[in-house]
């Protein structure tokens, strides 16, 4: 992906100079000079892992960085997605948003395998990508109510998470999230918070009572928030 030309970046930086978002935060503080140790401390955060994080999507969108991560590459999405909003935008500015967020869908999508397989299997995994379909859709939505609850009591964005609602499998973005270990992204703000309440890991646990997810991945859930608690 090519870099926005000089007057697209400049309507994106303006963008950013009055974003609330930990993006347009960490990008100010970074055009003043200051490390992630710093910006981590003015910010009040105890660690400075999510800087990294927050510098990639600014990128994603002043640079037309592409990640090469899947999971780096939905967080920048989201974003992006969220930017194609913004009707005050021009019409180039617009239309690179729409390249860069089909560059980053193929950066963090996976190509479905196709095969031929005899009738017998043909409707075994008919049945099983319905119910697949129908738990997706159900992850999608509590995973968007979960987002909106997490920005109205906290205030965080949360743009990992929406990379669930956006995507076209979200359970794989789930298990993509949670298996991405460490205190960084909302997961790390959160349990920073004592908000272990509001995480991805938390609700997959609770969503394991009546939605068939797999034993690894609550296991793997349930792992994660008590080794950062």
């Amino acid at each position: 992906m090519t870099a926005p030309s000089a007057q697209v970046r400049q309507e994106f930086e303006s963008l950013l100079e009055q974003d609330q978002s930990r993006t347009g935060q960490v990008y100010r503080l970074t055009r003043r000079g200051m490390t992630p140790p710093q910006i981590a401390k003015e910010l009040g955060v105890s660690t400075s892992g999510f800087v990294s994080n927050a510098r990639t999507i600014a990128r994603g969108l002043t640079e037309g960085h592409v990640p090469s991560g899947p999971t780096a590459a939905q967080q920048v999405l989201s974003f992006v997605q969220r930017v194609a909003t913004d009707r005050s935008l021009s019409d180039e500015a617009q239309q690179y948003l729409a390249d860069q967020a089909a560059a980053l869908e193929r950066a963090a999508g996976e190509q479905p395998t196709t095969r031929s397989p005899d009738t017998a299997r043909t409707r075994s995994r008919s049945a099983e990508g319905s119910l697949r379909s129908r738990v997706e859709a159900e992850v999608r939505r509590r995973t968007r109510e979960l987002v909106t609850r997490i920005n109205d009591e906290t205030g965080l964005e949360a743009y990992d998470y929406r990379v669930v609602v956006s995507s076209e499998r979200p359970l794989d973005a789930v298990v993509r999230l949670i298996r991405w270990r460490g205190d960084e992204g909302t997961f790390g703000e959160l349990m920073q918070r004592g908000r272990r309440d509001l995480t991805l890991d938390n609700a997959v646990v609770q969503w394991s009572q009546d939605l068939p997810l797999t034993t690894d991945l609550v296991e793997e859930a349930a792992a994660r928030i008590e080794w950062l608690s």
